[in-house]
């Protein structure tokens, strides 16, 4: 007989925690991983403790109590169960069976180690009585035990009473420390929604006053009305005492600064048309500071309106004196002017509109169509209505066509001649073009978020690098000491696996936000594909079909081979979960020479030149516009909570971004996603 202990458990992972508790307790233990194999076992040695689980395949630890009891030669050996006993059935079944104690799952090391000890020690003690019959819930137990092991139940019993009645203080503190901060988010959200009540009323209020101010500056054809409507709307809105539209005389210029003859003023206001400066807005005798900020670009932004609608009467004016003023104004005008047709046609226009729109020269404008120029074919019946209606149109902002296809956005007013009848005989537009505005907005906007979005994923990936760093170099540094047959080993084999997952974690990050080391190559992408294909196509499974659609010639690139080839296998992984039911997913390269390249993602616009164009299209099911807004930043998924990190996208945007290119992406609900990633074609050898 030795002082070894018989550890019978199915589970690999429990029965190795088990085997290291009590190795370090200083016991001997040999494990098995069912009741069979326990009774072998037992055929040829003799434990000082047999622990067996309860629920285990085959025969359970009840059964193996019973066979051990039932043995002549084995009727003292003490049996631990370790399972979850809570049910008082199950609790008297394991008694019934013989069994001298039991620890609950997850058991806590001490409470087992002390169970283990007393057990040992009280393997030697002389039975009492041979136990008796026990009726419980209308059924009758057969107890074989005497009267020490019976106590000895009951006190496992108890201890694991106890042992839950601590858990469940520690779940009633945790419960309160919640509700605790629940309250106080609760708390805060309400005082946040007020703000934003508050904040959303003024927004309203800001919203009407600039529609009013608008539509005065839109209905006015005679200066004097306009800026006595205009001035009057000022006051009520801003609460100043005195609002006073001051012009400059004509001829004359105006100071764009304060000077010494001026009242004392809370604000002043340029009315300012691109860099034409007709005169100031004054808000005086109020308190300086009072004017809300809010009020102030309410102000600014109708003051462009104001200067829009003075520069149109002012035009009309200048128009009805003669002709040759109006023909010198048309001609400099910055902004486009033309004069067409009630069809249509255009029968003059000025230098700003063939630059606009595209016309080499004034002759190949007149007698075209404006109606090609209107994006959609209704918006120019809509625009002749509305000038048949009011007779003029002011100031709206508008999406007109370019003879290349491209969009432009344009300021547009016109005016309607009639004839003695009333009749339209023709017509005469003014554009303004702030297409280079609005680009630059959606640019700038996009470009912040994903800098924000970069820095934050950045530092927190890179600090958490540095820890994975330490318990990497500690695991590495404990594998080495440790023989493989310790069984320690494999717990050390798999906190070095867990380490490299999440570093791999860390780099998508650091990819993301160009903060990790990259190594540009000279590659050709067409071969890297090749290479991959095997992998892609055991990555999408049978039922997805992969096209390869590749340049005849080779596609080089300069940028780092293990990052392109993250974005290829990450591209795959994205279409097989848009494709659940199978599909065809192509990857298609081929050389452009491209013109500037705007609206997709990456360190600006793609400049003139060849470049390689790599297009990945599935059949899958599509995604909305607002998955389209989200798709390229981390952790954004729309798979089911723990199927994905939402890092996929991501790293194609960084790593793109890197190589210097830029990623767009079209797709239709229900017809599939196609991305499009621009990268400049090199002529250098591959390496």
């Amino acid at each position: 007989m030795d002082n070894h202990i018989l550890a019978v458990e199915d589970s690999p992972t429990q029965s190795l925690i088990l085997a290291h508790v009590l190795q370090d307790a200083g016991y001997r233990v040999v494990t098995v991983d069912d009741g069979r194999a326990a009774l072998k076992h037992l055929e040829t040695n003799v434990p000082a403790l047999v622990i067996t689980d309860v629920t285990m395949p085959g025969m359970d630890g009840f059964e193996l109590c019973r066979a051990i009891r039932a043995d002549q030669n084995r009727q003292n050996l003490p049996v631990l169960l370790l399972t979850n006993l809570t049910d008082e059935v199950k609790v008297l079944a394991g008694l019934e069976a013989g069994a001298d104690a039991f620890i609950s799952k997850p058991f806590d090391k001490a409470r087992l180690i002390a169970r283990v000890a007393e057990l040992i020690e009280a393997k030697g003690s002389t039975a009492t009585d041979e136990g008796g019959e026990i009726l419980f819930g209308s059924k009758k137990y057969k107890i074989l035990a005497d009267r020490s092991r019976i106590l000895r139940y009951l006190i496992s019993t108890y201890d694991n009473a106890l042992q839950i009645n601590e858990r469940l203080a520690s779940s009633e503190l945790k419960l309160r420390n919640m509700n605790s901060f629940l309250e106080d988010r609760v708390q805060a959200r309400t005082s946040a929604l007020a703000q934003e009540i508050k904040q959303r009323t003024r927004a309203q209020a800001v919203v009407q006053v600039t529609n009013r101010l608008l539509e005065i500056a839109n209905r006015h054809s005679l200066r004097e009305p306009l800026l006595e409507e205009f001035a009057a709307e000022i006051k009520a809105f801003s609460g100043c005492q005195t609002v006073i539209i001051r012009l400059r005389e004509r001829g004359a210029d105006i100071p764009a600064e304060k000077s010494a003859g001026d009242p004392p003023c809370e604000a002043r206001i340029a009315i300012r048309l691109g860099d034409e400066v007709f005169g100031h807005i004054l808000l005086m005798d109020g308190d300086a500071g009072k004017t809300h900020p809010d009020t102030l670009q309410v102000l600014e932004a109708a003051s462009t309106q104001l200067a829009a609608a003075l520069g149109r009467i002012e035009a009309e004016q200048t128009l009805r004196l003669s002709e040759e003023k109006y023909r010198r104004y048309f001609e400099n005008d910055l902004a486009g002017a033309l004069i067409m047709t009630p069809k249509g046609v255009i029968r003059s226009c000025n230098p700003s509109f063939l630059r606009m729109f595209g016309f080499p020269d004034e002759a190949t404008a007149v007698g075209s169509s404006v109606i090609s120029l209107f994006r959609d074919p209704k918006d120019w019946g809509d625009f002749l209505a509305a000038l048949k209606r009011t007779g003029s149109i002011s100031a709206r902002e508008v999406e007109y066509r370019r003879r290349d296809g491209s969009s432009i956005f344009v300021i547009s007013s016109a005016i309607g001649d009639r004839d003695d009848g009333g009749e339209l005989t023709g017509m005469r537009q003014y554009l303004l073009d702030v297409t280079e505005k609005r680009i630059l907005e959606q640019q700038l906007f996009r470009s912040q978020k994903m800098e924000a979005i970069g820095k934050l994923a950045g530092g927190v990936a890179h600090d958490f690098n540095n820890i994975l760093q330490v318990i990497q170099g500690f695991s590495d540094h404990l594998l080495k000491k440790t023989p493989p047959e310790d069984p320690r080993y494999a717990s050390l084999s798999q906190i070095r696996v867990a380490t490299e997952k999440a570093a791999s974690l860390t780099q998508s990050l650091l990819a993301f936000s160009r903060k990790e080391e990259m190594n540009p190559v000279i590659l050709d992408l067409n071969a890297v594909i090749v290479e991959l294909a095997p992998m892609m196509r055991e990555l999408l499974g049978e039922r997805a079909e992969l096209c390869l659609e590749l340049s005849s010639t080779p596609v080089q690139i300069k940028a780092d081979r293990a990052q392109m080839e993250q974005v290829l296998m990450n591209m795959a992984a994205n279409a097989r979960d848009a494709m659940p039911h199978g599909g065809k997913l192509i990857y298609k390269t081929e050389t452009e020479d491209l013109q500037n390249v705007e609206g997709g993602l990456g360190e600006g616009n793609v400049h003139s030149g060849k470049h390689v164009v790599l297009t990945v299209r599935d059949s899958g099911e599509g995604m909305s516009r607002e998955t389209m807004e989200h798709m390229f930043e981390p952790f954004f998924t729309t798979k089911d909570k723990g199927k994905g990190t939402g890092l996929g996208l991501a790293t194609v945007y960084g790593a793109v971004q890197r190589a210097g290119g830029i990623i767009m992406c079209s797709s239709i609900l229900g017809k599939g996603t196609e991305f499009r990633i621009h990268i400049r074609l090199v002529d250098e050898t591959p390496q």
